[in-house]
């Protein structure tokens, strides 16, 4: 029997008519309810917020009994601006912004995935607005009293959003395409709104992959305009909300997996799914599986990744390349 690698590349993609019809069909309003009283109640970045200063501590787990430790600030004011620091052994890192450009100085000049990890379940509020433009269906009470939620219809890209329904608190959301579930509890009141101090981030399997506590979240009453402006050293990006045209990184040099001959001899098959850090300069210096897989298996897969190549992902309107993180995706199978 032959084995084969395929690789399907960034993204998974739904064709067909029926697809693109489906994908025209309007959200539940009852679940956009819930979206926006989540939206109204913890959204510290919406218009009219007060400025903010919040300090996480962070762990990111290998294994549970292997983690790395740092730690996160961010600076926010209603004008825009924001601050961010972020730590963790072999990373540092600072950023400003005027809410046109962001200035960064930092230890690497890619993004890593815990980072990128960190910030995917901080920023939930723009996981909920991003929510309302998809196909979701009526809200119903979970069989697992996570309280009501509610699931897109879509099959390959399912996410959902659960919520409180005595308070509207997001309490877990799904983002199916990254398999990542992100919990969060522990409430606070933060003036009139409520922010999460614990956040927990899992594979869809279960598996901690992070956990995040606030330490600190107090109003910035008085905010000092140096913390806003660039550090000496540091390299100019555009705000990626602001680029009118967001071009995604693309593999212009991809090295094909050997197949494994352990797997092949003994029938084993699968897929490997993974995170890759895409510099600024199309280079991927790290990986993470995003599955489990047989080791020899991800290992084969993560070894030729190492080596692809990438035109990065761009900002059309200033012509800036960015970081960030992208799936691969690669299959070993039967022919």
């Amino acid at each position: 029997m032959k084995r084969a690698v395929l690789v399907l590349g960034l993204t998974a993609l739904l064709c067909g008519r029926a697809a693109l019809a489906a994908s025209r069909v309007a959200p539940s309003q009852a679940a956009v309810a819930f979206i926006d009283r989540a939206l109204a109640a913890s959204d510290l970045e919406a218009q009219g917020s007060a400025a903010f200063r919040l300090q996480i501590r962070f762990r990111v787990f290998y294994a549970p009994d292997n983690f790395l430790e740092g730690q996160l600030l961010r600076i926010w004011t209603p004008m825009g601006w924001w601050h961010e620091e972020a730590e963790m052994p072999g990373f540092q890192s600072v950023e400003v912004s005027d809410g046109r450009e962001v200035w960064r100085a930092g230890s690497l000049d890619y993004l890593p995935f815990p980072i990128f990890l960190l910030r995917q379940a901080l920023n939930f509020g723009d996981s909920l607005r991003a929510a309302k433009g998809r196909r979701l269906g009526p809200p119903e009470a979970s069989a697992e009293a996570l309280g009501t939620c509610a699931s897109t219809l879509e099959r390959l890209k399912r996410y959902e959003y659960c919520f409180d329904p005595t308070n509207g608190d997001l309490v877990r959301l799904v983002d199916g395409p990254w398999n990542l579930t992100f919990e969060y509890s522990h409430y606070q009141p933060f003036g009139t709104k409520r922010f999460p101090r614990v956040i927990q981030v899992l594979r869809n399997g279960g598996q901690k992959l992070a956990e995040l506590r606030v330490e600190e979240l107090e109003p910035e009453r008085d905010p000092s305009l140096n913390v806003f402006l660039p550090m000496p050293g540091s390299n100019e990006w555009p705000v990626e909300e602001r680029c009118a045209h967001l071009v995604k990184p693309s593999v212009k040099k991809m090295i094909r997996p050997e197949y494994p001959k352990a797997a092949s001899a003994a029938g084993i098959t699968g897929i490997v799914r993974l995170y890759a850090e895409i510099g600024a300069d199309g280079i991927p210096r790290g990986l993470w599986p995003i599955n489990s897989v047989p080791p020899v298996l991800s290992q084969a897969a993560m070894e030729a990744v190492r080596q692809w190549r990438y035109d990065p992902e761009t900002c059309v309107t200033s012509q800036k390349t960015l970081p960030t993180v992208e799936r691969v995706t690669v299959l070993f199978v039967s022919e």
